[in-house]
């Protein structure tokens, strides 16, 4: 929505787990697309993008990073930026914990629903 307000010539959609849905009303195209499918590598949604925002999810999926990003590639028209951010684990707030002896990742939470799983980080990543 936001940046459908900073860039309003912009056609901006979205894809996320199936299940997860914006209200109709919003007039946003979406995609419901599984990155952990086992039929990933076959899955094309019909469309290239100039850009794609991968944010923040990488460290959710127990799937495995080249295929994500060859999916987030295949989609990608030619001459398209992809930006991928994901929490870096050797961080200034990291860094301290592991100086202290402490564990920077919290451990998944014991009396959690498996349905809860993807609010929590399957794999920390870092830029070293």
């Amino acid at each position: 929505l936001i940046l459908r307000q900073l860039f309003p010539a912009a056609t901006v959609e979205l894809a996320d787990a199936p299940g997860c849905a914006l209200p109709e009303a919003l007039g946003i195209a979406q995609h419901a697309v599984d990155l952990e499918a086992r039929d990933l590598d076959a899955r094309d949604l019909g469309v290239r993008y100039d850009f794609i925002l991968f944010g923040e999810v990488l460290e959710h999926l127990l799937a495995h990073p080249r295929r994500v990003f060859a999916f987030l590639l295949r989609h990608l028209a030619p001459g398209g930026l992809l930006l991928v951010t994901t929490p870096n684990f050797f961080g200034r707030h990291g860094l301290t914990m592991l100086q202290r002896g402490l564990n920077p990742a919290p451990l998944f939470p014991e009396a959690a629903d498996p349905s809860e799983r993807h609010h929590h980080h399957v794999r920390e990543y870092s830029m070293l």
